[in-house]
């Protein structure tokens, strides 16, 4: 009777190469060429992470996926690949025409779970139709920093209505056949978006385990297949006495309080890659250790060449092993790939913007809302991409078009100059009808310094808030609306509110 291939086994005849392989993931930085192949037929990698650009079309990266999984089965029968994303709701990761939803913060607006199930199952049937099948999402930390510019990208900050939300998440995410990876355990800098991997800003302990602990053990309880750990500096229970929370007490949180069993990724593409610190990532409990491109070589000799020399240390590498092909074994190849149909299907547009309607929040209601479409209106709005000596449009403009043929667009830049400031106050002085946009003013003083001077100009314009809810804080306005994003689908919802088409229906997901 023949072995039954299982995980166990396949450790046992694997070469020490290949299990260093399945304990890396490289991060490609162009779309998939020879170069990248020869990684996995040389080797060995077992996980790789699509770059974020690159790709023009969802053929492009199912061939591309299929390319690398046929070399994964060619070098090693069996076993497949981790192909992962970095898809959260609000980033535009995958190109047109994916279907571009609703920020994590609208979800929590919306107040609803069945929404966020909905919108992670969505995202898993477009993912695995170009053949990623792991995401690197979601956010689970709840927001404590208000000049985070990754807020939306959270789920707020009450770590119970987070642990709710995120945990509906995943359970979608894994229904629909990608793994998810929930991130940053134990907590993350707020500074942006590549810093997960650094040194988080010095927090009390009571408060990381209030605030960080509640969500992912949520997750866990409903079966995360991964955790990305994040930064460990903390201060100890003494608030005068600041000590770095070492990696061992970091895992002794993660594996014995919490109870994870599945898969501790570390992230290294933040930090400046030494040839000994994948090494320490796997040496400290990690088992999946990301890696950019440049740095592959680096990581994977230096955990060859420690391996040779301690048994302790390989036993540690076939552990981390043996969890990747456990994980792979129970995640991979159960699910049938979804055809190219299902991406960017019309079912998940309206799915997209059923939420968004329902996300937009009324923060301040005063008289101007709802706008008449026949008024004439001026609109001031950021732009995202300056330059090319030319007036850009703004962002709101068409959602704003859609309900009224009597808009005057006035775009500015993200950071305008006071001559730009005074240039725009000339217009707003002979404007009666108002639309004022702020998207992250709070990393743009000038942009907050428009604002701040048209609203004196007009006090009764109404404020949209596309980006950070926070900056509804500084801003006072009497008619303020958020929209917690930019996509197509929460603008539409912000310029159906402005008209009143429809009725601002979401709840604030922070404390403002």
């Amino acid at each position: 009777m023949p072995n039954v291939r299982t995980p166990e086994n396949l450790i046992e005849e694997m070469p020490l190469r290949k299990l260093v392989g399945q304990t890396l993931a490289v991060s490609m930085k162009s779309p998939i060429q020879d170069k990248q192949l020869g990684l996995v037929e040389e080797s060995y990698i077992g996980t790789l992470i699509i770059p974020a650009s690159g790709f023009k079309t969802a053929e492009e990266i199912r061939r591309a996926t299929e390319s690398f999984q046929s070399a994964s089965m060619k070098v090693q029968p069996g076993i497949p690949s981790f192909i992962c994303s970095e898809q959260e709701p609000g980033l535009e990761t995958l190109p047109p025409p994916a279907t571009s939803f609703p920020t994590s913060m609208a979800l929590t607006a919306s107040r609803s779970t069945r929404y966020c199930y909905d919108l992670a199952f969505a995202v898993a049937l477009e993912l695995r139709s170009v053949g990623v099948n792991m995401n690197l999402a979601p956010e689970v930390n709840a927001n404590q920093n208000t000049n985070n510019p990754r807020s939306v990208h959270t789920f707020g900050d009450d770590p119970v209505l987070v642990a709710k939300l995120s945990s509906t998440y995943v359970r979608g995410l894994q229904h629909g056949g990608v793994s998810a990876v929930a991130k940053s355990f134990p907590g993350r800098d707020d500074s942006g978006p590549d810093e997960s991997c650094k040194t988080t800003t010095p927090r009390p302990l009571e408060k990381l385990l209030a605030y960080d602990l509640k969500p992912f053990s949520e997750c866990i309880r409903v079966g995360v297949d991964a955790i990305l750990l994040g930064g460990t500096k903390v201060i100890d229970v003494d608030p005068t006495k600041v000590s770095a929370l070492s990696i061992k007490t970091v895992m002794g949180l993660l594996r014995n309080r919490l109870g994870f069993r599945g898969l501790a990724v570390a992230d290294l593409r933040g930090v400046a890659v030494e040839p000994h610190s994948a090494k320490d990532a796997l040496e400290a409990g990690n088992d999946l250790v990301i890696l950019k491109e440049d740095d592959i070589d680096k990581g994977l000799e230096g955990i060859l060449s420690q391996a040779k020399r301690s048994r302790i240390f390989a036993r540690r590498v076939r552990e981390a092993a043996l969890r990747s092909l456990r994980l792979k074994f129970k995640r991979l190849n159960h699910f049938r790939r979804p055809s190219l149909s299902t991406y960017g299907a019309s079912l998940h547009s309206r799915l997209a913007q059923q939420i968004a309607n329902d996300s937009i929040t009324a923060v301040r209601s005063g008289d101007s809302i709802p706008m008449k479409r026949e008024s004439p209106i001026l609109l001031v709005c950021p732009i995202l991409v300056e330059g090319g000596g030319k007036a850009e449009q703004s962002i709101f403009y068409e959602a704003m078009r859609r309900y009224s043929k009597q808009i005057h667009d006035h775009p500015v830049n993200l950071n305008p100059t006071s001559d730009q400031i005074g240039l725009v106050l000339e217009q707003v002085r002979r404007w009666q009808n108002l639309v004022l946009c702020t998207l992250d003013a709070h990393l743009n003083d000038g942009q907050a310094e428009l604002v701040r001077k048209c609203l004196e100009a007009n006090p009764s314009a109404v404020l949209v808030s596309m980006g950070n809810p926070y900056d509804l804080r500084s801003l006072s306005s009497q008619n303020c609306i958020a929209s917690y994003g930019y996509g197509k689908a929460s603008l539409m919802a912000a310029a159906a509110v402005i008209f009143g088409q429809i009725k601002a229906s979401g709840i604030l997901p922070i404390v403002i």
